[in-house]
């Protein structure tokens, strides 16, 4: 979350709590779709185990109709009543017929009638002559049971009730002359509420509970009233364009219908859940689970309100503060800064109050101080001006000397036009350009200065040069040689009688040291005098120097030191009668 660094922390803190609180309003809903799909999804369940038994219900009751119809099957008096159907023995055949439907619909409470249909008898208790024909041209299976659907009676004292009817054409086993022949078709009407039951809190669902035949015939489980609406019969029209195996379940605007389809007898068991029962059901736990949202999000708020008056607000303020101190604001400085907030803002306050009384205070003493420093450096200032103003001025010289030397050039005195030349040279050098030079120009004004005491001290030393080719462009500080060639000459070359050598030298160490080297085959120092100077040479490291000798090679390490530090700076060699070796290190400087 890098980007957010390129805003104030207020802003970030603004960005933070609305995170927050869009996370809190999305689990918000999120928790309240879960929950409510997950009430549906229980509900759905119970629903899907009480089709279940249902099912099995009726699974039972089409066993029972398989076992009355193959103890019918069988039954004498019944094939009597098919083959002789106006006989003197008609009667007795009927009531041995009624025994045994007493009989069965004891053991089986469900058995409503068992109608007996043929070309010359149609015998019934609930349905005319005209129905139980077309009943027995359903009946096309010759040897299984058929499933007629969900009917009422024709008669008006038995039409308020439904029944699952069931038939199976009857075949001749005991005549002789009719053995293998059909002989009529029994109709079975079972009353499917002595064997179908729900669990006493299905009510609570308010759920309609209802099978339908393969016509959708409706037959109502749990006595709800019919439902009557748009989304029944659009339900009822995607039931009878689909196959359905199983268990499904189709859901509609104001509906979730789920369907058992039971395939041995073409029935459907189906359930009907409003979701307006849902939605009220849902309606209870809502509120509870609003109400701990609630508690939540008034809890998240006074965080992020404890923390913007006790964390941000103070922090803001000291931004601003030190914002307006940085802009050149300085009267907050001697203003206190006051931090209501947590308890490390109160100690951070009373600090930095602490700390602003002590820069008022310092502020003071440096006032004082810088203008002491000022008046002192005025004063330093002034005497160099009445210093400078008692001197020469260095142009005047350098303009002197090319007047002399256009004099010696006219009178053809070529010695003193080149010793002009080069004092011209000298001084044009010390008084312009920068305080770093490249080696290669400070070698050659050492030669022009070696040129002049050359001709002073006529010709008695000789100069000798090994410069590296790639340390010439090596920065050093201006005039850094020429203060010690004068010490080889004037306390190496002149004290001697014979001819002197002077060598220059320059080359790296180690890739990070320029080493300069000026070595003389003068007079050279003796012990004694040697180890003074060395002990000079510390005594400048640790400011405690004041001697008044070999002020140039002195003036020389001092230079050295205060631009560079240590190691760098001179290293002397000496021995008496032999010479003096001068060894200058620096740090090399590229151009």
């Amino acid at each position: 979350m890098s980007f957010l660094n390129r805003f104030s922390i207020k802003y970030q803190f603004y960005f933070i709590a609305s995170v927050l609180m869009l996370i809190f309003l999305l689990l918000s809903g999120l928790i309240n779709y879960t929950i409510k799909n997950l009430l549906i999804h229980q509900q759905l369940i119970y629903i899907k185990s009480t089709l279940a038994k249902l099912e099995s219900e009726m699974t039972t009751l089409y066993d029972h109709t398989s076992t009355i119809y193959n103890y019918l099957q069988f039954e004498s008096n019944i094939e009597n009543i098919f083959t002789y159907p106006f006989t003197t023995q008609m009667l007795y055949y009927l009531q041995e017929y009624q025994k045994d439907f007493s009989t069965l619909s004891i053991i089986n409470n469900e058995l409503v009638d068992i109608s007996l249909v043929s070309n010359d008898i149609h015998y019934s208790d609930l349905f005319n002559a005209q129905t139980l024909d077309i009943l027995a041209e359903q009946s096309i299976l010759n040897s299984t049971i058929n499933s007629l659907g969900i009917m009422t009676s024709d008669f008006k004292n038995k039409s308020s009730y439904s029944y699952c009817i069931f038939s199976k054409n009857i075949y001749s086993f005991t005549h002789t002359n009719h053995y293998g022949k059909k002989l009529g078709t029994l109709i079975l009407a079972m009353d499917p509420s002595k064997l179908i039951s729900l669990p006493n809190n299905i009510d609570a669902l308010n759920t309609s509970f209802m099978l339908l035949d393969k016509n959708l015939t409706v037959y109502s489980i749990n006595n709800h009233s019919p439902i009557v609406s748009d989304d029944f019969n659009n339900f009822l029209h995607e039931l009878s364009t689909s196959t359905i195996n199983g268990y499904t379940e189709i859901e509609t605007p104001l509906y979730i219908f789920s369907v058992s389809y039971l395939s041995p007898i073409n029935y459907y068991i189906v359930s009907a859940l409003p979701k307006n029962t849902i939605v009220s059901n849902f309606q209870s736990t809502r509120v509870l689970l609003n109400l701990v949202l609630i508690i939540i999000f008034i809890f998240i708020v006074l965080i992020l309100v404890i923390l913007f008056h006790n964390v941000m607000t103070p922090l803001n303020h000291l931004y601003l503060f030190i914002k307006s101190i940085s802009e050149g604001n300085r009267k907050n400085l001697k203003q206190p800064l006051y931090l209501n907030g947590s308890k490390e803002f109160n100690t951070l306050s009373c600090e930095f109050n602490q700390m602003l009384t002590e820069i008022n205070m310092l502020n003071t003493q440096l006032f004082e101080t810088t203008s002491r420093l000022y008046e002192i450096e005025l004063a330093k200032t002034n005497a160099e001006i009445a210093h400078l103003r008692s001197q020469i001025n260095p142009h005047f010289i350098y303009n002197t000397l090319e007047s002399i030397r256009g004099m010696a050039l006219e009178h053809h005195i070529i010695p003193i036009a080149d010793m002009c030349f080069n004092m011209g040279r000298i001084f044009r050098y010390s008084i312009k350009g920068s305080t770093l030079v490249t080696l290669s120009e400070e070698v050659s004004i050492a030669k022009s200065y070696l040129t002049i005491q050359s001709t002073r001290f006529n010709n008695r030393f000789e100069s000798l040069y090994s410069i590296s080719p790639h340390t010439t462009q090596f920065l050093v500080p201006k005039m850094i040689l020429q203060p010690l060639i004068e010490n080889a000459i004037f306390h190496g070359i002149e004290p001697t009688i014979e001819n002197g050598v002077i060598y220059i030298g320059s080359f790296t160490l180690n890739d990070c040291t320029l080493k300069i080297v000026i070595q003389d085959n003068g007079i050279g120092m003796s012990e004694d005098t040697l180890n003074d100077l060395l002990h000079t040479l510390s005594a400048i490291d640790n400011n405690t120097s004041d001697t008044t000798h070999h002020i140039g090679i002195l003036n020389v390490h001092k230079r050295v030191r205060l631009l560079y530090g240590k190691p760098y700076g001179i290293q002397i060699e000496s021995k008496a009668s032999i010479g003096t070796k001068i060894t200058l290190l620096l740090p090399i400087n590229h151009v």
